[in-house]
């Protein structure tokens, strides 16, 4: 009887502490709260979308952020808000260096920011590790897809006679994809920039050009499911961290490596499937704020009806949290510089013993 006193007694004990701990901490949660509230509520937050009206990019982001309001303390209403150009660099060197910085803001961006980054630092007036990276929706694989009447069947093809790439930009993967085949396997991709990403596959149809530099593969199997089962398109190879199962025959790009330095750029270059098609917020907002960015995207992706919207949408949801994202970027950002030097000279940006710009970026 003595020892169960006891223990009853230890159990009132720790049951006072954590009853202690609870009323110390919990005003402090509350006043979290109650000034997350304060400041979301009635206020509108810009959505900076960098790709394409229409885009995924555009489509993921609208998504999103009408299901995160009812998630943020104060449900602040998402105002979408399309700035595009200079792939993708005009929308993110906005939200860097002129956006508000207090949670009234955020954006979408392109996957191969980091990338670029690293590439072209002189290209950039941002750095994406001080962005505050809020969540990536999908990580799904990217494809080089050429018109079935092109009559480019595989890379060997494309090796043998010149291949009309569109791209939406040098800096975006529809650009970067070709090129980084061409100078280290000896594809003859024609690269032409400047394309709408939403007229790539318009153009593709009307013969203007022979291929796609780069789309998401489910975008083919959701949004152009005719093409992919009428055999319109062929898909030369595939980027990300591991095969797509429907595309067990397509080499991935990581495979294509005949050395361990081309694995190392190639491995750099696939980094932008992590990235995806992120939300973010810049620099030096509130953690606290950033915190309920963050909890607000991680619940939306469990939402059953933002999961019936995404499906209506052909909207695939694998989603990166913005803490691993984050961590995923700052990774891109420290690469060494040597696989760098050599990933330059990859793209065309630089020439082999020199710093100096390709003659088809002059």
């Amino acid at each position: 009887m003595r020892d169960g006193g006891k223990l009853m007694r230890q159990k009132v004990r720790i049951g006072f502490v954590l009853s202690s701990l609870l009323a110390a901490t919990a005003p402090c949660w509350a006043a979290k709260n109650d000034e997350i509230e304060a400041f979301y509520k009635g206020r509108p937050v810009s959505v900076i979308i960098t790709g394409s009206p229409g885009s995924i990019y555009d489509m993921y982001a609208r998504t999103i952020t009408q299901y995160m309001s009812k998630y943020i303390p104060g449900n602040p209403t998402f105002v979408p808000r399309s700035m595009i150009g200079g792939g993708h660099l005009v929308g993110t060197n906005y939200l860097y260096n002129v956006a508000p910085r207090d949670g009234s803001v955020i954006g979408s961006i392109g996957e191969t920011m980091p990338l670029t980054q690293v590439l072209e630092p002189e290209a950039t007036r941002f750095d994406v590790s001080k962005f505050n990276w809020i969540g990536n929706p999908n990580i799904a694989n990217l494809t080089l897809a050429v018109w079935s009447k092109s009559g480019v069947i595989s890379l060997q093809d494309a090796m043998k006679s010149e291949v009309v790439i569109g791209a939406s930009g040098a800096n975006s993967p529809s650009g970067q994809t070709p090129t980084l085949l061409n100078n280290i396997l000896g594809t003859k991709f024609k690269v032409v920039n400047g394309f709408p990403a939403n007229q790539l596959d318009i153009a593709m149809e009307r013969g203007e050009i022979d291929g796609r530099g780069s789309a998401q593969w489910h975008w083919w199997k959701f949004n152009r499911s005719d093409w992919v089962r009428d055999k319109k398109i062929n898909i030369l190879v595939q980027i990300g961290p591991r095969k797509d199962p429907d595309l067990s025959q397509v080499p991935l790009l990581s495979e294509l490596a005949r050395t361990p330095e081309e694995r190392q750029i190639f491995d750099l270059f696939s980094s932008t499937v992590t990235v995806g098609r992120p939300l973010l917020a810049p620099p030096d907002v509130p953690k606290e704020r950033i915190k309920a960015l963050r909890a607000a995207f991680d619940i939306v992706m469990k939402d059953k009806a933002f999961l019936e919207d995404a499906k209506k949408l052909n909207l695939e949801v694998d989603p990166l949290s913005g803490e691993m994202l984050q961590a995923a970027v700052t990774a891109v950002t420290k690469t060494p510089a040597d696989v760098i030097a050599r990933a330059k000279i990859a793209i065309g940006i630089a020439k082999s013993g020199s710093g100096e710009k390709s003659e088809t970026e002059k």
